[in-house]
């Protein structure tokens, strides 16, 4: 029996999902022990079927029967934080659509946990984690390679800055320079109408000594 969400998610997919570490691994370590437990239970229903002698009475056929259930199930209550919900068939499917970036801790994690049954899948989930990883890798660089050069264009922004900067004050400096200059013209213009005036006057201060 399969246990999903409306969405179509298993427990396992949504921890694997999530990043959540613990549950992760709580989750695969019970399905592995649940898959070796039914094993265990199969041979032995089988052996004792094979091993039982012809001349046991039905009665008998039952008990036996009634006791290895008994003890099978006392042997599941018995483990600490069993989980009912999980489901325990081999087409236990842990395909997941998801766009988080997976723990690389958790991928190791689900690669490292002995084989069970429908190991091709398990294989599918390595190869998908393993794409996932690599993806989330390049990102990283294309985000690192996409910093340098958002810095190096402030770098550039703040040259320019600095060099309008200096451009303005030497505009200005040009400008004050400019002034000085004109009033000083402006103080040589009186300067040689007062001394034009000055030779007029004498000029005529000449002629009129003369006459």
């Amino acid at each position: 029996m399969k246990v999903i969400n409306k969405d179509g998610f298993t427990p396992l997919t949504l921890a694997v999902s999530d990043n959540t570490e613990e549950m992760v691994e709580f989750f695969v370590r019970e399905t592995v022990r649940i898959k070796q437990l039914e094993s265990n239970h199969q041979q032995t229903s089988v052996y004792k079927t094979e091993g039982r002698p012809e001349s046991l009475s039905e009665s008998s056929r039952s008990l036996v029967d009634k006791k290895s259930e008994d003890d099978s199930l006392r042997s599941l209550s018995s483990k600490p934080n069993m989980d009912d919900s999980w489901p325990t068939a081999e087409d236990e499917d842990f395909d997941f659509g998801t766009k988080k970036a997976i723990n690389p801790h958790l991928a190791k994690l689900l690669a490292g946990f002995p084989r069970f049954p429908k190991m091709a899948t398990v294989r599918q989930l390595h190869q998908e984690l393993t794409g996932t990883l690599e993806n989330q890798s390049v990102s990283e660089a294309s985000l690192q390679t996409t910093s340098h050069s958002h810095m190096n264009l402030e770098d550039e922004a703040l040259d320019i800055r600095k060099k309008l900067d200096q451009n303005t004050s030497q505009n200005d400096d040009c400008t004050t320079k400019l002034v000085t200059v004109s009033s000083k013209c402006l103080n040589l213009d009186k300067k040689i109408n007062v001394f034009n005036r000055s030779q007029y006057l004498w000029k005529h201060y000449k002629r009129n000594m003369n006459n």
